[in-house]
Parts: C-alpha cells; structure tokens; sequence
C-alpha cells in the first residue's frame, strides 16, 4: 500500500541520512516516476525533506526531524528486531525486511550490542530445511500442490501428493499441514522427514472443511495405542530428561536420579529417544519396551564388538 510505502521512505532517511531515488525504486521494487512522486507528496504533507543534487546528492531529512519513539521501549524493539530478523532468514522476503527497517529506525539499535539472537534451525542442519521451508512458504502462498517422498515413524516411506495450507514452528521443529490426497485427509507432515521435495505447477482451492487444531502430537495420526512408561534416569541423565519431559511427570528421588512417568505409545521415535541416555536409563515399566531395548542393544553390541579399526 501507498501509506506504508510512504512511512518506509521516512524511515529509510531516518536511518541512511541520505538516500537516492534509485536505491529507493530499486528497494520498494518500482519506478523512479512512483518514488518522484512519492517525495512530492510527503512535501506536501509537511515532511521537511532536503533534495541535494550531485553525483553525491540524494534525499534526506531536515536535521532534527524525529518521530514519536514511545510506542515501545528500547528491549521491547531489541525483542521485535530479534525475532523479525530469525524470520527474514527463514523467508528472506521484502516484506520482512521492510518491517525490520521501520522498527530498527525506532530504536538506537546501531548502538546497542544485540543481546537477543533467533535461529528457526537446529544445529548440522545446513540449508535444506531452511530452502524447504521457503519453497513451502512459496506453494502455500501460490496454492501449488506439492509432491515428496515422507518417511513416517515407522520408517514407512510413501510418494505424498499435497495441498498445502499452514507453516508450523512447535518444539524446535517445523510442520507442514496440508490435505493428504492418499490418505484423503489433513495430516501434519514434520519438514525433517520430507525428502524430494517438488513444487508442481497443478494448482489447487483450499476446501471448505474446517482445519484441524495443532494438538500435541496430532501430526502423528495413527491407530498406535499408548503405554503407561516408567522410567528411572541417573544423575547424569537428569538435565537433559528435564528439558523434555514436564515437571508433572518427574519425581525427585533421594540419591539425585529422577523417575518419570508418561504415556507414550512405543515407537521407533521412542525407542531411539530412550536409547540415548546409555546407561542413565532404567525401563521400570512396561516390560515390553525394556526387553525391546535390551534386543536393539545387543543387535548393536554383535554389530560392531568384532570389529578392530
């Protein structure tokens, strides 16, 4: 729009001093006739803007013109920067860069050393689920459909034909939903899991049905049934049971370790979580998982106790 348009090129003097009437078309993506004429209105509405000609010259703000900077204070704009530039780094649009330079401009922030940082990505990820986050990002936005291969937690892999519909971030993971033609229904599909992802020109019209609400766990639809599991994790295991598990489903125990009690149905996602607490972990209950561990385990030990380099 025309006003937010206007607002950026205030903001733009306020932050560069000095700025050309290229830069700006070529930044708002549009003519130098439009920025022209842009100018002339915001002179109009009283904004004092200085026009020096010159190779060097270029169009900047009276000196002490300011705007109102007490619609947030200083960590409430550190806070919106922070996280406006995780996003331009999922999405990379001007949009977002545009928003970052009005809430930059409201803040001394060229003085102040960052004291807040936002990743949407985990570490030894590299760019993939970063480009695919994007290419998603772009189908939903043009309504294509989607094809890729998606292995589920039963290491099932299946060619998924998709309509795509919402972008979810839960849990330091990302999630796609979108209505599943093979399973003629909506499904939450965990980004990490898509492989050969293909952007097809086949467009397609949201359905009228309603969506589903993000439940825990709801992109696992399945008939698995959940057990109750008992497990006592040492001491060294502890903090890193904590950053998983609810308080609720903790009790402190005397000598430091701790035993949690959850209702999970068993799975390969379960059985490789549990696995990596080594020997900080004890299956209490149920006995099935406990016996299924200790066969992985061993599978494990006669795999690898021969070899020698």
């Amino acid at each position: 729009m025309k006003i937010d348009r206007l607002l950026s090129m205030i903001l733009l003097m306020l932050k560069k001093k000095k700025i050309t009437a290229s830069e700006m078309a070529a930044y708002f993506e549009t003519s130098l006739r439009t920025i022209y004429r842009d100018i002339e209105t915001l002179c109009l509405a009283g904004i004092p803007i200085v026009s020096e000609p010159g190779v060097h010259g270029g169009y900047s703000l009276m000196e002490g013109f300011t705007l109102d900077k007490q619609v947030f204070k200083v960590d409430e704009i550190l806070a919106l920067i922070a996280g406006l530039k995780g996003l331009e780094a999922v999405f990379d649009r001007q949009s977002i860069r545009q928003t970052l330079e009005k809430v930059e401009s409201l803040g001394k922030t060229q003085e102040t050393a960052p004291v807040l940082e936002i990743d949407f990505f985990g570490w030894g990820e590299g760019n993939r689920i970063r480009h695919d986050v994007q290419n998603l990002y772009k189908s939903i936005g043009q309504s294509q459909c989607l094809r890729f291969q998606y292995t589920n937690l039963n290491n099932q892999c299946h060619t998924r034909t998709v309509e795509p519909l919402k972008l979810f971030y839960r849990g330091n993971n990302w999630y796609l939903l979108g209505y599943c033609r093979l399973k003629e229904d909506y499904r939450f599909f965990r980004v990490s899991r898509i492989l050969n992802l293909e952007i097809l020109k086949e467009t397609f019209i949201p359905r009228e049905s309603a969506l589903p609400e993000w439940k825990p766990e709801s992109h696992l639809k399945d008939d698995r049934k959940p057990e109750k599991l008992h497990l006592r994790i040492s001491p060294g295991g502890v903090s890193k049971a904590r950053e998983y598990f609810s308080k609720s489903n903790i009790e402190m125990m005397e000598d430091g370790s701790i035993e949690i009690r959850v209702l999970y149905p068993p799975d390969e996602w379960v059985y490789s979580y549990l696995l990596s607490y080594g020997e900080h972990l004890t299956v209490l209950q149920p006995a099935g998982l406990r016996e299924e561990l200790i066969r992985r385990s061993e599978v494990f030990l006669n795999k690898n106790k021969s070899l020698t380099y």
